[in-house]
């Protein structure tokens, strides 16, 4: 495809905003000198790249640590399931969209055992108008100790990758994951470093509790729920002892918050 820069200038265009400057060394700043050497009023935002990918720094600096991002969707009273409604999503579209392009930068998607048993996710990329996506990030399953239903959630689920007491076999490796010490090892074996934590609470509280989680997008919608399982107090606590707030961005009715470990 052409230079988009170029392309801009073709148009006739004269005043571009643009929302960050991309790290790549093949492509810094290059399209910036050529927008303003043809006379086009250039101005400059910032943080578009981490909005899009939390993950952004982390790919292009080549930096070896693990990065884990959580993502969490709540009703207006941080509740996370809705005993009273048969509904699969507390929020709506947009907020629905977004996870989806988080979902496409992350090397993997770790769930615990009882949102795949209640929630039978596809954890895949789907975006409009993009049949052609050749990533998905592997489904990881935090299953744990107990080999009760493990065989029949194999069968089902092939491409998933279940982490679990039992033996190493087909979709199945052996991890003790009440350590996530060797979780994280499994992350390192398979050169993972993009980590996206999709839930349920007990694996949201397992990483908090080892202090693991490095960026928030808090997706909240502004209904609220009488029964279901709530976030519970010590989300809060972390969030106001351990994290700052970066950005609110208000989705309709649904608002969200991204926040980075202090």
């Amino acid at each position: 495809s052409p230079s988009c820069a170029t392309e801009i200038i073709n148009q006739g265009v004269k005043n571009i905003v643009i929302g960050d400057i991309d790290l790549d060394i093949r492509t810094n700043g290059k399209s910036v000198s050529l927008l303003k050497d043809n006379n086009l009023s250039v101005q400059i935002e910032s943080n578009a790249n981490n909005i899009l990918n939390p993950y952004y720094e982390n790919t292009h600096k080549k930096l070896k640590d693990i990065h884990y991002l959580l993502k969490i969707g709540m009703s207006k009273n941080d509740y996370i399931t809705n005993d009273a409604s048969d509904a699969r999503y507390i929020t709506n579209e947009i907020s629905l969209s977004i996870v989806h392009y988080l979902r496409a930068t992350a090397d993997c998607i770790v769930i615990g055992k009882n949102t795949l048993l209640n929630d039978e996710p596809k954890l895949n990329v789907r975006i409009s108008g993009i049949n052609n996506i050749d990533h998905n990030p592997e489904p990881i399953v935090m299953w744990g100790r107990s080999t009760e239903n493990i065989e029949s959630a194999m069968k089902k689920y092939p491409t998933f990758t279940f982490l679990s007491s039992m033996p190493s076999r087909e979709n199945n490796t052996y991890c003790d994951t009440s350590s996530l010490s060797d979780v994280e090892e499994y992350f390192l074996e398979r050169k993972f470093r993009n980590i996206f934590i999709e839930g349920g609470k007990s694996i949201l509280d397992s990483f908090f509790q080892d202090h693991k989680i490095d960026s928030i997008y808090e997706f909240k919608s502004n209904l609220n729920i009488e029964n279901g399982i709530h976030i519970g107090h010590n989300y809060r606590t972390e969030i106001d002892n351990n994290y700052h707030m970066n950005n609110k961005y208000e989705l309709l009715d649904n608002l969200l918050t991204t926040y980075t470990k202090n």
